[in-house]
C-alpha cells in the first residue's frame, strides 16, 4: 500500500513540478517526496476557469448589443437627449431631401414609379433629377444689341437692312 501511496504522490510531485504556477523545479522533487499527500494537494494551485481576455469578451459583446440595434429609432432610444435630436433632424432632412428628389422626377418625368425611384441609392437619383429638370434659359450673354461708345455714351443701332435712307456723300 505504501508504494501506491508514493506512487500517487509522485504523480502529484510530478503535476506540480510541471505546472508553471509553482516555484518548484526537479531538484525540489525529493523534498516534495518527504511531504505528506494532503500537503502537496494544499501547495497545488486550484485550477482556475477559463477566463477570456478582455478583447475577446468585448467584441462579443459588442456584437451582441449590434444585433438588437436594427432601426434608426433603436439607436436614438440608447442616445442622450442632444445628440438624439441631432440625429432626429438630420434624418429628418435626409429623408426630406430623398423625397424632394423623387417629387422633381415624378413631377418631370412618367417614365419612372415612385416605388421604384425610392429604391434607388442618393447619388442616381440626383443624377436622374438634374437630367431632367428644365433649366432657365438665360440669354444675357447674348446682349441688347448695342454698345457703349468710349465717353460712356451708347451708340446708335446701326439695322443691316436695305430699305433705310441712305446717307449722301
Amino acid at each position: 500500500m505504501s508504494d501506491e501511496k508514493t506512487l500517487c504522490c509522485e504523480a502529484k510531485v510530478d503535476a506540480l513540478i510541471a505546472n508553471k504556477e509553482t516555484p518548484f523545479t526537479a531538484a525540489d522533487k525529493e523534498k516534495l517526496m518527504g511531504l505528506g499527500e494532503d500537503l502537496i494537494d494544499k501547495l497545488t494551485p486550484a485550477e482556475k476557469p477559463e477566463v477570456k481576455d478582455d478583447v475577446t469578451a468585448n467584441t462579443e459583446a459588442i456584437e451582441t448589443f449590434k444585433s438588437t440595434l436594427k432601426t434608426v429609432e433603436d439607436f436614438t432610444a440608447i442616445m442622450p437627449a442632444g445628440v438624439k435630436e441631432v440625429v432626429e433632424q438630420s434624418v429628418a432632412a435626409y429623408k426630406a431631401k430623398r423625397d424632394g428628389l423623387v417629387k422633381t422626377i415624378t413631377d418631370n418625368s412618367d417614365k419612372f414609379e415612385k416605388e421604384t425611384l425610392e429604391a434607388l441609392d442618393d447619388k442616381t437619383l440626383a443624377g436622374i433629377a438634374e437630367s431632367i429638370t428644365k433649366k432657365p434659359v438665360d440669354y444675357s450673354g447674348m446682349g441688347s444689341g448695342s454698345k457703349k461708345t468710349g465717353n460712356g455714351e451708347v451708340a446708335p443701332l446701326i439695322y443691316a437692312d436695305t430699305d433705310s435712307p441712305k446717307k449722301e456723300e
